[in-house]
């Protein structure tokens, strides 16, 4: 109980800085998955009927929060999930190698929650406490040997992959680890069977998602989101592999340099110890390989984002229980300095207290404290905030079914007036990647735009997104100038919001104008 309820206290206080009372505004991706959410409550679909490209278990899981009525819904789901991921990750690694190097490695797992965390509501986050249970079953499995755990493991691993396909370096492990094991035997039965259960669950899933996007006519639309778009994504991206690994060790610059030591031991401890039987020694195999995928899957985005490293978090922390746990049985191996052995982890767990979690303390405290005195805590204040023009016209000047295009990625606006995108491209970034925008997928959001003309703000003043709307023709990458072609044909410019700087279109200039219309 004790260990739940500190576990539950640092999780509590690290999340509450990503809650909305400290975040108003949800980030860029985070307003996606809500916005996308609250369509699902409307009965409608993603990728048929709102455009992204990450696996369609985020939007369900955002869609379940928002049953509550507001964001904290969401906020309380966040909670849930990475306080699970926290106390399933003590219960199994407490199991595999006692009660002080699981203790200690699950409050590094949530202290180093905080440099990577971003803004919070995220597909990296909930997947942590999937990639957790992978671990968790897996570990069931292999010591009781019994089909209903391997299948249980696919199953969790099918989950993940419905997340983000990359955060799945776990179970490639596990996968690798019996195809390896499969050549080196002579009777392979046993193998063949927990491998095949394990598969034959992720199927399932898979089976399940299938069937269901295809009956809502949205399967096709799922597999080039989730998978064409990603592929060209990922083949644009503007940071080599090497550099997007160096990323990722210095946003976990505490935790990396005692997982990388504690795996150099382990590869050195398996090669002495090679048993496949054991489910110790099966576990530590998967637990080496497993680094391997997760740094891989991740740099291939060519992209280092702080969050992606998250689902680094679950395999580096054990390897530090690992580290613990070998530095401690090394030294209770000799009988005068077992009491050495009894105190180091606990030492060590202190000593990193101190160092990493103490200067946390004021942070959180100011935050906690700030919460717990505003009585207007769960009220949405957006007062001084930087939207409040852009919010203020919406909802003074426009009915709450007028349509309006974000152009660009400020999907928040969006979400925060309860205005719907006319495009199912709800952000248009995707159709500057040249591999993806084909003429079709361009002429269908003109086309959106002609069947429910709606109010465009253009948020792209410098172009950082997408070119500005008022950008010479010439200067529009080709596959995107039919529709600028179309807005400025069609548009008038209305006014500009400030401190924001974005510019206001109206469908033939019909509707209210910006008292600054007349500057430009």
């Amino acid at each position: 109980m004790f260990v739940a309820v500190l576990l539950g206290v640092i999780c509590f206080s690290i999340l509450i800085g990503v809650s909305p009372y400290f975040q108003p505004v949800p980030a860029t991706d985070s307003s996606i998955f809500l916005y996308t959410g609250d369509q699902i409550l409307k009965g409608q679909i993603p990728y048929r009927d709102v455009w992204d490209h990450k696996g369609p278990l985020i939007y369900y899981i955002n869609a379940l929060g928002l049953l509550s009525g507001s964001r904290w819904g969401v906020w309380m789901l966040e909670f849930v999930f990475v306080f699970a991921a926290a106390w399933i990750l003590y219960r199994l690694l407490r199991s595999v190698f006692g009660s002080w190097p699981a203790l200690f490695a699950s409050v590094f797992f949530l202290v180093q929650l905080k440099p990577v965390l971003d803004r919070g509501n995220l597909v990296e986050e909930y997947g942590l406490l999937l990639q957790v249970a992978c671990l968790w079953f897996f570990w069931r499995a292999i010591n009781s040997e019994k089909w209903q755990t391997y299948f249980a493991t696919g199953v969790v691993a099918a989950l993940a992959f419905l997340l983000r396909p990359n955060i799945i370096g776990i179970p490639l492990a596990i996968g690798s680890f019996f195809v390896w094991r499969m050549i080196k035997e002579k009777n392979v039965r046993a193998s063949l069977k927990s491998f095949g259960a394990m598969v034959f669950g992720g199927i399932i899933v898979m089976l399940i998602t299938a069937i269901y996007f295809f009956g809502k006519g949205a399967l096709a639309q799922l597999w080039e989101s989730v998978f064409v778009f990603n592929f060209a994504y990922s083949s644009q991206g503007d940071q080599s592999y090497f550099t997007v690994l160096m990323e990722g060790l210095r946003n976990l610059s505490i935790l990396a340099p005692v997982a990388n030591a504690a795996w150099v031991l382990l590869v050195a401890w398996l090669r002495g110890n090679a048993n496949n039987k054991d489910p110790f020694f099966v576990f530590m195999t998967v637990l080496a390989l497993a680094p391997l995928f997760e740094f891989t899957l991740t740099v291939l985005s060519g992209r280092s984002f702080p969050h992606y490293f998250l689902s680094w978090l679950p395999v580096l922390v054990a390897l530090c229980a690992f580290f613990v746990y070998f530095v401690a049985s090394n030294l209770r191996s000799s009988l005068s300095k077992v009491e050495l052995s009894r105190i180091f982890a606990p030492a060590l767990l202190v000593g990193f207290a101190v160092s990493f979690v103490l200067p946390l303390v004021p942070t959180l405290y100011l935050d906690l404290n700030s919460f717990v005195a505003d009585e207007a805590r769960f009220s949405l204040n957006l007062s001084g905030h930087r939207y409040e023009t852009v919010l203020s016209y919406l909802y003074t000047n426009t009915d709450s079914d007028q349509k309006l295009l974000m152009f660009g990625n400020a999907v928040a606006v969006n979400w925060l007036s309860a205005r719907t995108s006319p495009s199912r491209f709800v952000y248009q970034s995707p159709l500057l990647n040249s591999e993806y925008a084909t003429e079709e997928r361009v002429q269908l959001v003109i086309d959106e735009l002609v069947g429910d003309p709606p109010i465009i703000i253009d948020t792209n003043p410098n172009g950082e997104f997408l070119p500005a709307i008022e950008t010479r023709l010439d200067r529009v990458p080709i596959q995107l100038r039919p529709l600028y072609h179309f807005i400025t044909e069609h548009y008038v410019y209305a006014g500009t919001f400030q401190p924001l700087n974005w510019d206001l279109y109206l469908f033939q200039g019909q509707g209210v104008f910006l008292d600054n219309a007349n500057a430009q």
